[in-house]
């Protein structure tokens, strides 16, 4: 669990990141990049939510 924790946790750091990268520089590529990446930290907490929601089951 506590991994999961760390890489959404780090994936929305990267994210910020890339969307700051963005707003400074105005290259559209790390808009991309940054989009790409909030798919897959989405992707990565519907699974953390998911085993959640299963192991109180």
């Amino acid at each position: 669990m506590y991994l999961f924790r760390w890489i959404v946790l780090v994936s929305l750091i990267i994210c910020a990141c890339l969307f700051f990268a963005f707003a400074i520089t105005g290259q559209s590529k790390f808009k991309n990049y940054g989009l790409t990446a909030i798919k897959a930290t989405l992707v990565v907490a519907f699974i953390f939510f998911a085993i959640l929601i299963f192991e109180r089951l």
